[in-house]
């Protein structure tokens, strides 16, 4: 693991074609360098491509930022808990051990600190030749020097300005995916990686006032597992498990709304989509009541006609599990 001040870094190329050839081995072969790395290549880029495709990009588990506990070290430090996570490759990014994030003071010494600072908190896969050993590099001359024998694998962190990572940063409201007229079931959008974050996966949002302590905003990067192309729920017009006032209902017209990160396809008659309520008396029936929500996401289709991922997982928003369908459910009372 390393941090952004280290020096220039290897990255491995994982944007190639998908391996195709897969080594066969038998009795009395010979055996090259060449042989070894392909075989190599082709595993691991075939897991890539699974990882990314089956379950998309994002955090598998941990990964949480928390605040550092010494009061010395709280306005420039954070931890990054361990953890996993996929990037937009499928490259898997692992965290064994806590990590140390400093946030340097951005005023000369002696200098007044900025009023507010803020910064995105992203992590990347990173890769590094180590464990080097000699070796014949010119079988002509044998000229001898030093390989890596072995490929580390680790992560490095980012603290990004508003300027950098532009499409990573959070948006007041959920980002509305702008691929209706795309057809996903063709190369682009499948074999191709898409990395709008350039291979960096968000963790939170940093903030500091005056040289305060550092406020941590993790409504960031998506819990996987979660598939790449799946509509999900995104926000709805109520708090889950809380209340709402009769004359909240009133000035909302006895209406509920529900957002989803993708158009969906008109219904079709009662069989799918989103059908018009049947409207009645709804304030006296819904006094001291307590109300609950039923979305058959089966049977909500969005634009590219796949189901709604609509799994109210832990009771967050975005919804979803990585599979299409499933049932939405929430649920609120009904005040004077």
């Amino acid at each position: 693991m390393i941090s952004e001040q280290s020096g220039p870094h290897r990255q491995h190329a994982s944007h190639g074609s998908i391996p195709v050839e897969r080594m066969r081995w038998f009795t009395g072969r010979f055996v090259t360098a060449r042989d070894l790395t392909d075989e190599q290549r082709y595993l691991v880029h075939r897991r890539w491509l699974i990882n990314r495709v089956l379950h998309g990009e994002g955090v598998l588990c941990g990964l949480r930022v928390v605040p550092h506990e010494r009061e010395d070290c709280a306005p420039t430090t954070v931890w990054i808990e361990p953890g996993i996570a996929l990037d937009c490759c499928g490259r898997e990014l692992i965290i064994s051990c806590r990590l140390c994030v400093t946030w340097r003071p951005a005023a000369e010494p002696g200098c007044e600190p900025p009023e507010r600072e803020e910064k995105l908190l992203a992590i990347r896969y990173h890769e590094e030749p180590v464990d080097p050993q000699y070796a014949l590099i010119d079988s002509c001359t044998t000229k001898v020097g030093k390989e890596a024998t072995r490929i580390r694998e680790g992560v490095e962190w980012k603290l990004a300005d508003r300027d950098e990572l532009r499409h990573c940063w959070p948006e007041e409201r959920a980002r509305i995916h702008d691929d209706c007229d795309d057809d996903v079931k063709g190369c682009g959008g499948c074999i191709e990686p898409y990395c709008r974050c350039e291979g960096w996966v968000p963790l939170a949002v940093l903030t500091r006032h005056e040289g305060g302590p550092i406020e941590i905003s993790h409504l960031l990067s998506a819990r996987l597992p979660g598939a790449g192309h799946l509509t999900k729920i995104t926000h709805i017009n109520w708090r889950h498990g809380g209340e709402l006032r009769l004359h909240e209902l009133a000035e909302r017209h006895g209406r509920l709304e529900v957002h989803f990160d993708r158009p969906l396809r008109e219904a079709d008659g009662d069989a799918t989509g989103i059908n018009q309520a049947r409207r009645g008396t709804w304030r006296p029936g819904l006094q001291a009541q307590f109300v609950v929500v039923t979305l058959l996401c089966d049977f909500i289709l969005d634009c590219h006609g796949n189901p709604v991922d609509g799994h109210h997982l832990r009771g967050r928003l975005p919804s979803g599990n990585g599979t299409p369908g499933g049932v939405f459910r929430s649920w609120f009372a009904v005040s004077d």
